[in-house]
């Protein structure tokens, strides 16, 4: 029974195969070499746009994030100020050579 079933895989396999490299061929005798040229070049240039896109909106949401960080760094550091936890910032200090 094992044997009757490997061969049924075989042949829906090798049928699958077949039918897959005549398409591949149809296909590849449908357009001419420009034709191919022109379909990959949309192709790659609508890729590129694509993770364009994508890493862009990655770095405007890192830049958001830092800055609201920032924000909020900057907002507490001036409370503490306020309250007389730590003194303000200056300048560089003349005695070191600044």
């Amino acid at each position: 029974m094992n044997h009757q079933l490997s061969k049924a895989v075989m042949d829906r396999t090798t049928a699958t195969a077949s039918y897959a490299a005549s398409g591949a061929t149809a296909a590849g005798g449908f357009f001419s070499l420009n034709e191919w040229a022109l379909i990959l070049g949309i192709l790659f240039a609508a890729l590129t746009f694509g993770i364009n896109w994508w890493y862009q909106h990655r770095k405007f949401n890192m830049d958001r994030e830092r800055h609201i960080a920032d924000q909020h760094y900057h907002a507490a550091r001036m409370e503490r100020i306020r309250a007389g936890h730590i003194e303000p910032y200056t300048g560089p200090d003349e005695a070191s050579g600044d």
